[in-house]
């Protein structure tokens, strides 16, 4: 969790906010389709698959087989959901993300107003795809070391729907992040 003031506008904060990694595909939208821009989600359903136990009458062979199979059906549904939300180039990035924006960076480097696409999985059960729009509100005047700008981004024709969302897997990565501590594990 990062609450640190790391841009303008940190005091004036609505939402709490996470640090994490996900995939994130971003590209700035020309100007011309700024108008038409709206965030959606889309919800992969749950494939419902039995859970294997071991078997005493000596079958771990099988049992060995099956837990394969459902790693790759595993490996198959992410693959759909990549797909089907089109986040096909996504790459997991280091975010800083709230209910009003999302901090990344960027190859290139923006302009303050810019409208970038997020396109982003949220990992979770369902996974789900976002589609979102940001305007660009800051850069870093000078590139990281690995040669990309530090950008943030204010969310933009977001409906309620998407919003609910973002703060739903905020909440649960906190959880995990608590969790974690008290188990002495890092997230």
């Amino acid at each position: 969790m990062a609450f640190e003031n790391n841009g303008a506008g940190a005091d004036r904060r609505e939402f709490v906010r996470i640090d994490d990694t996900m995939p994130v595909e971003v590209a700035v939208i020309p100007r011309e389709r700024g108008a038409e821009v709206r965030s959606r989600i889309t919800v992969m359903p749950v494939v419902e698959r039995p859970e294997f136990q071991a078997v005493e009458t000596g079958e771990a062979a099988i049992l060995k087989y099956l837990m394969a199979v459902n790693a790759k059906l595993d490996l198959l549904i992410n693959a759909m959901i990549t797909e089907k939300g089109g986040v096909g180039k996504a790459r997991n990035r280091r975010v800083n993300v709230s209910a009003c924006g999302m901090r990344f960076a960027m190859d290139t480097k923006p302009v303050i107003g810019d409208i970038v696409e997020l396109k982003m999985i949220l990992p979770g059960v369902p996974p789900m795809a976002v589609d979102a729009f940001g305007e660009v509100v800051w850069i870093e005047g000078a590139p990281q070391p690995d040669g990309r700008y530090l950008v943030a981004a204010r969310f933009v024709a977001m409906d309620d729907d998407v919003r609910d969302e973002i703060v739903g897997y905020i909440f649960n990565r906190q959880r995990e992040h608590i969790r974690n501590r008290r188990e002495g594990r890092q997230a």
